[in-house]
């Protein structure tokens, strides 16, 4: 959606309705309803988890997608949530 409305040569209609727009509301979509269903069948602990656990794909896809870099701090904090993580399921 970033790379979308970075894009200069789309203008009126085409800024709101593109390839890439369409795909990109898909995806969310399609994780707003595996959310849901992993809310109606899932323990909560569980549910909890792969939520928390987005952060640590958002750094991945950062770097992937935007060339953003990888930084200590960024590190350290996703360090901070898989540990979170791991205290939780060992409960």
């Amino acid at each position: 959606l970033k790379k979308s409305a970075m894009n200069d040569r789309l203008t009126g209609f085409s800024y709101f309705v593109n390839p890439a727009t369409i795909a990109v509301y898909s995806v969310f979509l399609g994780c707003c309803l595996l959310t849901f269903y992993c809310l109606s069948h899932l323990p909560m602990i569980t549910v909890n988890v792969l939520e928390c656990s987005a952060y640590v794909y958002i750094l991945l896809f950062d770097r992937i997608f935007f060339g953003k870099p990888i930084t200590l701090r960024k590190v350290c904090g996703n360090a901070m949530i898989i540990a979170g993580i791991i205290i939780c399921l060992n409960r």
